[in-house]
């Protein structure tokens, strides 16, 4: 549309309303939801399953190809298991207390698996395989119901409320944060490799994976001492408990990009706004990243990914970087801060008004209708940037450091009030501003050293990048650092009652690292598609806002609801990345590369049972990133 680069491709798939999955006269009764959760839904990348979380039960669906519409019905209905019973608590939901708080599949060793955190402080893993293996042999009851041969392959409870999840592939660890202000990792027993055939059944029924985790030891222990010696487990499976934080931590992630095989890396955000890169084997604070400057609720930490520099598309100017020209930036202490927030107004189909406005009559000449279009005449005047040659190469210049932002757009602390009997869990007793607290174990003393991955992190509407990340006893104040924001990318002008503070909070992060995305959900009921950019001349890290979903035109069609997200998952398209199930139709070379980049899936799901997909997809003529656009499927 115009833009000076080679834009993301996304197109709609299809649109589900709740009378079209749950008609009136139709068998099948739609599921009740649990509110006020972070994402519940997900997508199998290496089978055509699709997973949601309703309260403590998880529903399986086959999406069709190509419109990835799901049934009404489930291919399975899993009851969660309880790790214990009479736990005592606070719960978002005293009648429901084993309701999931957090879906997420990812790869454990060889294994994909689907966990789930749960408001009672259980967290529960199963194999996809176990799950899809279970269909397929077709022995569920009538009901749909779980069938008893599912096993779990971790049942755990945390103590307090459990909502953050992280796992890491190659070190065989499952992270949980919780409402206890502390992060409990779980490190799997190791084993030799798996080969071929080293799956067997286990007493139950259930497929088991054998080799690569020891799967069948019930017992979990904490070490006496911590050392590099744990990384060499392989009688014991090992529970670590990491303590720091003083306030409720939503969201934690892993390094998987390679560069960190064994685990060492954890990162953890709390609802302060403070950031801590954990050491795990050394159960030490590498170092405490403050994420603005102001310490309030205001900018809690939602969401966290760790992401590989590599994934990052090669750029030459500062449009291609940063999505505009105009570029705000200041340097010092703790490193140079480049604010694009005004890239937000650049971006084609996409509404600064909530579509809520066309309900209540936006036509031209109804007191909403000029309300409407002054909000949008007010927006565009401050987002306007200069009429300049958008192509010109020549960056001898850096950004204008002057520009200004109206205060609609930036943060307010005042406007922030944290709901009393819902999701108030996450929440403390005071809603001040929170005084910073020194980690409980000192940081490091080893040389300074910078980390190997990137730290992308979003609040209740604000969305940062950091990287060249040190740490060490000299580092400690983060010099050097540089830090890309973007405000309120996600927000728009709703008119009062459509919702309530609660989703406003952008609490969905996903990764498609081979095409260079991350895609964050804001609760309200948007997505943003964001491309991770390196700037060769400037040797600077950045990123560009591609594509805010639902589009304009589908708002003003009443594609939208006037509802919360539930969940937004992402994953390979059937046939591409050997979905189970599939005809799979990607070509390789004689090094098993794929030729072509594979297409995604993605699938916004909203508390009314609406669902819109959408297809993602990179030209292969968009080249330019670390990974040579080369993507091994193991």
């Amino acid at each position: 549309m115009g833009r000076a680069w080679k834009e993301l491709g996304v197109l709609p798939c299809s649109h589900q309303t709740p009378a079209d999955r749950y008609p009136k006269n139709g068998d099948v009764r739609a599921p009740s939801v649990a509110w006020f959760r972070n994402n519940l839904t997900a997508l199998s990348q290496c089978r055509n399953l699709f997973f949601a979380a309703y309260y403590g039960q998880i529903y399986v669906y086959k999406p069709e190809f190509p419109s990835q519409k799901i049934s009404s019905k489930p291919e399975m209905i899993i009851d969660i298991p309880r790790a214990s019973l009479g736990l005592r608590g606070y719960y978002i939901n005293p009648a429901k207390p084993h309701s999931v708080n957090q879906l997420v599949i990812s790869d454990l060793g060889h294994e994909e698996i689907v966990a789930v955190t749960c408001d009672n402080g259980d967290v529960v893993a199963y194999t996809t395989r176990s799950i899809y293996d279970a269909i397929e042999r077709d022995t569920l009851d009538e009901s749909g119901a779980q069938s008893p041969r599912i096993r779990t392959i971790l049942l755990r409870n945390v103590g307090e409320s459990a909502w953050g999840l992280a796992v890491h592939k190659a070190a065989r660890l499952i992270a949980v944060s919780s409402n206890a202000h502390n992060v409990t990792v779980f490190a799997f027993a190791l084993c030799r490799e798996p080969s071929p055939d080293s799956l067997h059944e286990s007493d139950e029924g259930g497929p088991l994976p054998a080799g690569n985790i020891s799967l069948g030891l019930e017992e979990w222990v904490q070490p006496l001492v911590y050392s590099e010696s744990l990384l060499r487990r392989s009688t014991c499976n090992f529970v670590i408990v990491l303590e720091a934080h003083t306030y409720n931590i939503p969201s934690i992630a892993f390094c998987n990009t390679g560069a960190d095989p064994t685990g060492r890396y954890l990162v953890s955000t709390d609802i302060g706004g403070l950031i801590f890169v954990w050491d795990i084997w050394q159960r030490k604070v590498l170092s405490d990243i403050t994420a603005h400057p102001v310490r309030s609720l205001n900018y809690a930490g939602w969401g966290l990914a760790c992401l590989d520099p590599r994934s990052c598309r090669l750029s030459n100017t500062v449009l291609e970087t940063f999505g505009c020209q105009d570029v705000s930036y200041r340097s010092g202490i703790p490193g140079t801060v480049y604010n694009n927030t005004i890239s937000t107004n650049a971006v084609p189909d996409s509404s600064a008004l909530h579509p809520a406005f066309i309900k209540i009559g936006n036509a031209p000449g109804s007191a909403a209708g000029i309300a409407a279009v002054a909000e949008a005449q007010l927006l565009a005047q401050f987002f306007e940037s200069d009429d300049e040659d958008t192509n010109d190469e020549d960056e001898s210049e850096e950004p204008d450091s002057t520009a200004v932002y109206p205060t609609s757009l930036q943060n307010d602390s005042s406007m922030f009030n944290p709901p009393i009997g819902t999701d108030a869990i996450l929440y403390d007793s005071e809603h001040e501003a929170i005084p910073k607290r020194q980690a409980s174990s000192a940081p490091s003393k080893s040389p300074i050293s910078t980390l190997p991955f990137h730290i992308f992190h979003t609040s209740k509407s604000d969305i940062r990048l950091m990287s060249n990340i040190r740490y060490g006893p000299s580092a400690e104040n983060g010099t050097g650092r540089n830090t890309v924001v973007c405000q309120s990318a996600l927000n728009q002008k709703t008119p009062p009652g459509v919702l309530t503070s609660w989703a406003e909070r952008l609490n969905m992060v996903l990764q498609i690292p081979e095409l260079g995305i991350v895609a964050i959900a804001h609760q309200a009921g948007r997505v943003a598609l964001l491309t991770m950019t390196k700037n060769l001349k400037k040797d600077r890290f950045g990123f560009r806002l591609e594509w805010i979903l639902p589009f304009r035109t589908q708002e003003e069609a009443g594609i939208r609801p006037d509802v919360a997200l539930l969940g937004m998952a992402i994953g390979p398209v059937q046939g591409c990345g050997k979905l189970s199930g599939s005809a799979t139709t990607e070509r390789r070379d004689s090094k098993g590369f794929v030729n072509e980049i594979r297409r995604f899936r993605l699938i916004l799901t909203y508390y009314d049972h609406t669902i819109i997909s959408y297809e993602i997809w990179r030209s292969t003529a968009d080249s330019g990133s670390g990974t040579e656009d080369q993507i091994l499927l193991l």
